[in-house]
Protein backbone atom coordinates (compact mmCIF):
# COMPACT_ATOMS: atom_id res chain seq x y z
CA UNK A 1 0.00 0.00 0.00
CA UNK A 2 1.90 2.72 -1.67
CA UNK A 3 1.57 6.27 0.55
CA UNK A 4 2.34 9.06 -2.07
CA UNK A 5 2.99 12.57 -0.82
CA UNK A 6 3.47 14.66 -4.32
CA UNK A 7 3.61 18.22 -2.89
CA UNK A 8 6.07 17.95 -0.33
CA UNK A 9 9.69 18.37 -1.46
CA UNK A 10 11.64 16.03 -2.24
CA UNK A 11 8.54 14.52 -3.70
CA UNK A 12 8.36 11.13 -1.33
CA UNK A 13 6.49 7.98 -0.24
CA UNK A 14 6.25 4.80 1.69
CA UNK A 15 6.01 1.36 0.19
CA UNK A 16 5.42 -1.56 2.33
CA UNK A 17 6.07 -5.34 2.43
CA UNK A 18 7.10 -8.04 4.49
CA UNK A 19 10.04 -10.28 4.95
CA UNK A 20 12.30 -12.83 5.59
CA UNK A 21 14.56 -12.46 8.44
CA UNK A 22 17.47 -12.11 9.90
CA UNK A 23 18.17 -9.55 6.94
CA UNK A 24 20.31 -6.80 5.54
CA UNK A 25 18.15 -3.95 7.22
CA UNK A 26 18.07 -5.25 10.56
CA UNK A 27 15.29 -7.61 11.04
CA UNK A 28 15.38 -10.31 13.14
CA UNK A 29 11.58 -11.22 13.29
CA UNK A 30 8.38 -11.27 11.26
CA UNK A 31 8.13 -7.40 10.80
CA UNK A 32 6.72 -5.10 8.46
CA UNK A 33 9.65 -3.44 6.30
CA UNK A 34 8.60 0.07 5.16
CA UNK A 35 10.56 3.03 2.54
CA UNK A 36 10.75 6.01 2.12
CA UNK A 37 11.25 6.77 -1.55
CA UNK A 38 12.41 9.85 -2.92
CA UNK A 39 12.20 10.00 -6.59
CA UNK A 40 14.41 12.98 -7.22
CA UNK A 41 17.63 10.98 -6.51
CA UNK A 42 19.73 9.16 -8.30
CA UNK A 43 18.59 5.43 -9.08
CA UNK A 44 19.25 2.67 -6.92
CA UNK A 45 19.09 5.08 -3.48
CA UNK A 46 15.69 6.22 -4.27
CA UNK A 47 14.58 4.03 -1.47
CA UNK A 48 15.61 3.81 2.29
CA UNK A 49 13.87 1.48 5.12
CA UNK A 50 12.20 3.64 7.68
CA UNK A 51 12.18 0.48 10.09
CA UNK A 52 14.65 -1.71 11.74
CA UNK A 53 18.08 0.05 11.79
CA UNK A 54 16.67 3.40 10.59
CA UNK A 55 14.60 4.11 13.45
CA UNK A 56 16.34 5.29 17.12
CA UNK A 57 15.41 2.19 18.72
CA UNK A 58 15.57 -0.88 15.64
CA UNK A 59 11.95 -1.20 15.90
CA UNK A 60 9.09 -1.80 13.02
CA UNK A 61 5.29 -1.98 13.18
CA UNK A 62 3.65 -5.70 12.56
CA UNK A 63 3.65 -7.01 9.03
CA UNK A 64 0.74 -7.05 6.77
CA UNK A 65 0.13 -3.43 6.27
CA UNK A 66 -3.55 -2.57 5.36
CA UNK A 67 -3.63 1.03 5.22
CA UNK A 68 -0.91 4.65 5.91
CA UNK A 69 -2.32 8.27 6.46
CA UNK A 70 -0.03 11.23 7.46
CA UNK A 71 -1.14 13.13 10.73
CA UNK A 72 -1.56 16.58 11.09
CA UNK A 73 1.83 16.40 13.29
CA UNK A 74 3.56 14.77 10.11
CA UNK A 75 4.27 11.49 11.39
CA UNK A 76 3.36 8.48 9.85
CA UNK A 77 0.11 6.21 10.95
CA UNK A 78 0.29 2.72 9.64
CA UNK A 79 -2.34 0.16 10.07
CA UNK A 80 -2.15 -3.60 9.97
CA UNK A 81 -4.07 -6.48 10.99
CA UNK A 82 -1.46 -6.23 14.80
CA UNK A 83 -3.12 -2.76 15.24
CA UNK A 84 -2.08 0.95 14.64
CA UNK A 85 1.44 2.26 14.28
CA UNK A 86 2.47 5.89 14.84
CA UNK A 87 6.08 6.75 12.96
CA UNK A 88 7.75 9.56 14.11
CA UNK A 89 9.87 12.17 12.19
CA UNK A 90 9.40 9.71 9.28
CA UNK A 91 11.53 12.17 6.70
CA UNK A 92 14.49 10.86 9.14
CA UNK A 93 16.45 8.03 10.59
CA UNK A 94 16.37 9.14 14.03
CA UNK A 95 11.81 8.28 14.50
CA UNK A 96 11.07 5.61 16.07
CA UNK A 97 7.37 3.54 16.16
CA UNK A 98 4.56 3.17 18.19
CA UNK A 99 1.81 1.10 19.26
CA UNK A 100 -1.15 3.08 19.37
CA UNK A 101 -3.15 0.48 20.41
CA UNK A 102 -3.49 1.17 24.20
CA UNK A 103 -2.01 -2.65 24.81
CA UNK A 104 -4.74 -4.37 23.12
CA UNK A 105 -4.09 -8.03 23.09
CA UNK A 106 -5.22 -9.19 19.17
CA UNK A 107 -6.51 -12.55 18.68
CA UNK A 108 -7.23 -14.35 15.20
CA UNK A 109 -9.31 -17.44 15.12
CA UNK A 110 -9.23 -19.47 11.79
CA UNK A 111 -11.89 -22.09 13.10
CA UNK A 112 -13.32 -23.58 16.02
CA UNK A 113 -14.34 -27.08 16.35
Amino acid sequence: MPLIRPHTPPRSGCGVRSSSWPNSIGACTYSGRLFRVDASLPPGSQATHITHSHTASGMAPHADSRNMAIDANGDLLEVDDGGIYRRTRPQANDGDWFAMDGGIQVTEFHSIA
